[in-house]
């Protein structure tokens, strides 16, 4: 059996992972009271990009990672 190609799934499900971080993490910056929410959508993003490392595929985007603002 011929392996499945997802490639069109999985870029809409990356693209959407993605657009939820960007999201969380432009509230955390701008209300500086969301940043466990940016850092939980970072961690499920982390998670997809090494899902998709494992089965071969590579992730096209560079995701930056969460830094809070110094008190």
């Amino acid at each position: 059996m011929g392996r499945l190609n997802n490639a069109p799934l999985d870029e809409i499900l990356f693209q959407e992972l993605q657009q939820r971080y960007m999201q969380a993490l432009t509230y955390a910056v701008r209300y500086d009271d969301r940043w466990e929410e940016a850092e939980r959508a970072f961690t499920q993003l982390q998670a997809f990009r090494e899902g998709l490392r494992k089965r071969g595929a590579e992730a096209a985007a560079v995701v930056p990672q969460p830094q809070r603002k110094a008190a």
